[in-house]
């Protein structure tokens, strides 16, 4: 698969996140390339707290990896900011020019939320809407969980109090959301994959779908059940 879309910041991710659920190999090559691709858009026009700028195109309209879609075009800067972010500590590249466009895009979305906690405009571990707090979510628990362990914790607690009593939430995305949840190994995520689980079994089940989303959802849901057997 050829990582980098010149014209897509969000295409370029989304196949880097296919990837990365399906455990594939990257060779160091296409590590680097890719890692200096993204942190190249450090900063740029359109960028979300100096993290990395989607392309024009991008702002049209995307998807999340689980099929939602996004128009608000802060949403769409804020969560490929925060996707960005996750792939430059997966892809682990040791590079002073990527680490530096790294450092600065952490640091401008790390004032942002420092600010808003503080000012009360936000829970600790959350942002504004559920799509862009699970996003955060999977830039926090790639940097480390342990080190992330607090906001992390008080995030998922928030996000508990919007169970609607079926195995979902209201305002966050359910796939999505188990994708970041599966990814956190606390005993606050275990608890919401299990309040989940019966959704995820009935979709493990279901007849196989001829879908890049509907595959997605099945790896993702099959994951997130091995957490908790």
């Amino acid at each position: 698969m050829n990582i980098i879309d010149n014209k897509s910041l969000y295409k370029t991710l989304d196949n880097l996140n296919q990837i990365f659920l399906r455990k594939e190999f990257i060779s160091l090559s296409d590590r680097k390339n890719t890692a200096r691709w993204i942190s190249d858009r450090q900063g740029l026009k359109g960028s979300y707290t100096d993290m990395f700028a989607p392309t024009e195109s991008d702002f049209n309209e995307i998807k999340l990896f689980t099929g939602d879609k996004l128009t608000s075009k802060a949403s769409i800067a804020h969560i490929l900011g925060e996707e960005s972010l996750r792939a430059l500590y997966l892809l682990n590249v040791q590079d002073r020019k990527i680490q530096d466009a790294f450092d600065k895009a952490r640091s401008g979305i790390m004032k942002v939320l420092k600010r808003n906690y503080e000012a009360g405009i936000y829970p600790d571990g959350t942002f504004c809407c559920g799509k862009c707090t699970v996003a955060l979510w999977r830039n926090l628990s790639a940097e480390g969980v342990r080190k992330n362990k607090k906001s992390l914790e008080s995030g998922i607690n928030y996000m508990k109090s919007f169970r609607d009593g079926k195995g979902k939430y209201n305002r966050f995305p359910f796939f999505y959301t188990v994708l970041a949840l599966s990814d956190i190994d606390l005993p606050e995520s275990k608890a919401e994959i299990e309040y989940c689980s019966s959704l995820l079994r009935k979709y493990v089940k279901r007849k196989e779908q001829n879908d890049i989303y509907s595959e997605r959802k099945k790896i993702i849901a099959e994951r997130a059940l091995e957490m908790i057997s």
